[in-house]
């Protein structure tokens, strides 16, 4: 039976990044080649969010550089804003339900 595949990439944003994770950035755009669902998550830290009310977290806010994304994206995937530290957000949960998902690989940054 064929797996329904889904890949997820998981906070992979310039302020995320070392200069000498410079090879991760290669891998990530390479391995989107090998997946026809992608997911491309970017941390999302507006005023009021639990990261700053709990650990007073400040960064990536919405007019934050840091959270442009350190890679290209490819055509056909999927954007959305993680305002949580999870990445299985209602709308995720949707759109792996809408395309049959059985299988879901992770890479990125911070992916525990």
């Amino acid at each position: 039976m064929m797996k329904n595949r889904a890949l997820f990439i998981i906070d992979v944003q310039k302020g995320q990044i070392r200069p000498e994770q410079g090879e991760l950035i290669a891998g990530v755009e390479s391995l989107q080649d090998e997946f026809d669902l992608i997911a491309v998550f970017s941390i999302l830290n507006p005023e009021g969010s639990p990261w700053r009310r709990w650990i007073k977290w400040g960064r990536f806010g919405p007019d934050d550089p840091g959270r442009e994304l350190a890679f290209t994206p490819a055509p056909h995937a999927m954007l959305f804003d993680k305002p949580q530290y999870s990445a299985l957000l209602p709308e995720v949960q949707g759109w792996l339900d809408e395309n049959a998902v059985d299988e879901v690989h992770l890479c990125g940054v911070r992916t525990e």
